[in-house]
């Protein structure tokens, strides 16, 4: 699918040009992936995932929202500040989803709870913004609970930023994921978030030798990779969440752990995983 996206004709440029004012609001990650390729020139079917869709991709994926107005912090209306940023890490997502997440592939299923509690866990080798902010070295979290399929929206989730980081650095962390500026990763949570708690600075220790994650006082989880019959590890490429979040491959992961909990988020109990490399720009 990935080779197929340079050969698309795409509406609007490169899904990194994606911008926050051009999102789809709910339902946004098929239908932002479908705003910039059309699908039907593909005869509708969508890489490995075996997603058929029936003539159209609007036809399969509900269009509720065409465009996003982002508030700003002062309350105004706002078609998204345009400011220059950059990240590029490691990072790893675990839900409470007992077989292996159905956000990933499609809108279509529910997840096997009934709804959905993520932990998104990232640490930036390099990461730039142009307001002086170096973001390389820093961690930081996004712990995020859905009533439904993550691809319907309605979500709800706080961010967990390591102390490390200083104010500027904590703004354009928040920035990015809270949907302030341009880029696939804001259009995507601006979309899929309808509301963003206070953020925490707290410290977040991610040790990618052990493949562990922990919140003081909020989670923690051990992931194991993994393999085929030969001790190969079991990965995926091209599902729709990856293609709209720029991830290019995800590593299957097997997990164990207490329960995650926020005071103001639902508790759940980590049953599946993934982990992956990601660059990201606007």
């Amino acid at each position: 699918m990935a080779d197929y996206l340079d050969k698309w004709p795409s509406k609007r440029g490169p899904i990194s040009k994606i911008r926050p004012s051009d999102g789809c609001g709910k339902d946004a990650v098929p239908s932002a992936v479908e705003r910039w390729y059309d699908f039907p020139e593909f005869g509708g079917y969508l890489g490995n995932v075996g997603i058929t869709l029936p003539g159209s991709s609007q036809q399969a994926f509900p269009r509720i929202h065409r465009s996003i107005r982002l508030k700003t912090r002062s309350g105004s209306s706002s078609e998204g500040e345009i400011m220059a940023w950059s990240l590029s890490g490691r990072g790893l997502e675990i839900c409470n989803c007992k077989t292996f997440c159905p956000c990933w592939l499609t809108p279509d299923v529910q997840p096997d709870e009934g709804w959905c509690g993520a932990v998104f866990a990232l640490e930036c080798s390099e990461g730039v913004s142009d307001k002086g902010a170096d973001l390389a070295g820093l961690k930081f979290a996004m712990l995020a609970e859905w009533p439904g399929n993550f691809h319907h929206g309605d979500g709800k989730a706080r961010l967990y930023i390591d102390p490390a980081a200083g104010a500027e650095q904590q703004a354009a962390i928040r920035a990015i994921f809270e949907g302030e500026v341009e880029g696939p990763v804001p259009a995507l949570w601006s979309a899929v978030i309808s509301e963003w708690l206070p953020p925490s600075i707290t410290e977040i220790d991610i040790n990618w030798e052990r493949n562990t994650v922990a919140i003081p006082n909020v989670g923690e989880t051990t992931m194991t990779a993994l393999t085929d019959g030969s001790g190969n590890p079991v990965h995926m490429h091209n599902s729709v969440s990856q293609v709209a979040i720029g991830v290019d491959r995800l590593n299957l992961m097997a997990v164990e752990g207490p329960s995650w909990a926020d005071p103001d988020l639902r508790e759940w109990k980590a049953a599946d995983g993934v982990n992956f490399e990601f660059a990201w720009t606007n």
